[in-house]
């Protein structure tokens, strides 16, 4: 009904300064972090006249303002510009990895589901327990080990020492396991 209604109204208001800040918070950190884009996209060997052109190319020569005024109407557009690595447009980079991104996040969110209400339920028939206190400090544990850290763990046993899972690649299930624990 109507507070609904209000609500989300209210919700994407909210929501139109916030993309406006962080769009333009990553704006400025890529003009401040250090290196110089043209050299970059050029390449360490490229020459001073090279460098010249790159950043009129980019419009990296066009005062700071014009730069961000271009950059939110290429925004508007949907253009997100080209890749200093890659040279590829960056929506073309963005939807190569998109299916994957996808295929790990759906493994990862019915894998904490799955083991998050099973937990829960076995917990609750079984309150102050041996299974209650076990899945609860095992949750803790889960919620404060760094991910990095496990992530290198896991790696190290399963990957180096163990040989059962790949270090990287995205070709089997089995490239999936890891990452979505």
């Amino acid at each position: 009904g109507k507070p609904v209604t209000r609500y989300l109204i209210r919700r994407v208001l909210v929501s139109i300064p916030t993309v406006f800040l962080v769009v333009t918070l990553v704006f400025l950190a890529f003009r401040v972090i250090p290196g110089d884009p043209a050299q970059m996209y050029a390449g360490e060997q490229a020459t001073r006249e090279t460098l010249e052109q790159v950043r009129k190319e980019l419009g990296l020569d066009k005062p700071v303002h014009i730069q961000y005024v271009e950059y939110l109407k290429n925004l508007a557009r949907g253009d997100l510009g080209r890749s200093y690595i890659t040279r590829r447009p960056v929506i073309v980079e963005i939807s190569t990895r998109f299916a994957n991104t996808v295929r790990l996040s759906l493994a990862a969110i019915s894998l904490a589901v799955v083991t998050g209400l099973t937990m829960g339920i076995i917990a609750a028939v079984k309150q102050e327990r041996f299974w209650d206190y076990l899945f609860s400090i095992l949750a803790l544990v889960g919620i404060s080990t760094p991910v990095f850290w496990l992530a290198l763990i896991l790696m190290y046993i399963f990957s180096l020492r163990l040989h059962i899972l790949p270090t990287a690649g995205n070709q089997t299930w089995k490239h999936y396991l890891m990452p979505t624990f």
